[in-house]
């Protein structure tokens, strides 16, 4: 487990794309600069690369969603950390969203 691993301790409250922000600020990515790389990392044909890297940035806060293999072995690679950490995250907050029902979908705030 990384130092970034380490860091990044699953708080079901927040869903994956405010990790993937963040981490994208972190590193003074551009939302282009992290879908250029999501779409090397990943065995996506280009146009679903760019929609699932959006979809990642944006919008995983959706009951129900599961996040699969490909997605989570690709933001590993990006990211530096293992596919096992962006699993966590998700689940972590799928469980969050199923025990705080009045948690409005896809809020941003």
């Amino acid at each position: 487990m990384n130092l970034l691993e380490q860091q990044l301790e699953p708080s079901g409250e927040f869903p994956v794309h405010e990790y993937v922000q963040e981490e994208c600020d972190a590193r003074g990515w551009t939302e282009e600069g992290f879908i250029a790389r999501f779409q090397m990392h990943g065995p996506f044909p280009a146009g679903q690369a760019q929609f699932i890297a959006e979809f990642w940035l944006y919008a995983s806060s959706i009951k129900g969603l599961l996040m699969d293999d490909d997605s989570a072995e690709t933001l590993g690679k990006v990211f530096g950390t293992s596919a096992e950490l962006w699993k966590r995250l998700h689940q972590s907050h799928q469980q969050w969203l199923e025990t705080h029902p009045t948690h409005k979908e896809n809020d941003d705030g």
